[in-house]
């Protein structure tokens, strides 16, 4: 999550059958309120590439996963989406505005209230006469960011080298 909105998403397309280091992120969403009830979001999806290095001619974002990611998710009965609601049903079953009171946050939601967090002190330094984090008037000042949002996979002997060197934990 890259302040005020913006989210970069890991590739979903790498099985992890191969060693990579730090493969960039293949999606960047933006997300901007345009009234109290709705946001305008649009995404940047990088193509996959084939086996041949080309393009997949026929992929659909969303669609084309090496892993099987929430397969049947939209198929499931109306029981079990409510007994074991995934991010998507628990998103969509808030309501157009968020009731914080409705809410029953766990261990496993501390991300949002932590987000939560940072928006509010954000808001509340914008009201101080700071400025948003990330954010530069003066063209000159511009930096690009440095992101955490990539995949790793190694070997084990991999890992070691990479321990070693402090470039892992």
């Amino acid at each position: 999550m890259i302040l005020p909105n913006i989210h970069l998403v890991a590739n979903i397309h790498q099985a992890g059958e191969q060693p990579i280091w730090r493969e960039r992120a293949t999606e960047m969403s933006w997300c901007v309120p345009v009234d109290d009830e709705h946001i305008r979001g649009m995404s940047i999806v990088a193509w996959p590439k084939g086996p041949d290095g080309e393009p997949v001619a026929d992929w659909l974002p969303g669609t084309w996963t090496k892993t099987p990611f929430r397969p049947g998710q939209r198929e499931r009965p109306y029981e079990e989406a409510q007994r074991a609601p995934d991010d998507l049903e628990a998103t969509e079953s808030i309501g157009p505005i968020a009731i914080h009171a409705r809410e029953n946050l766990g261990q496993a939601d501390m991300g949002v209230s932590m987000l939560r967090r940072t928006y509010r002190q954000v808001l509340r330094d914008m009201r101080n006469g700071k400025e948003p984090p990330n954010m530069w008037r003066d063209a000159s000042q511009n930096q690009a960011l440095e992101t955490s949002c990539w995949n790793t996979v190694m070997t084990p002997e991999q890992y070691e080298t990479r321990r070693a060197a402090g470039e892992v934990q």
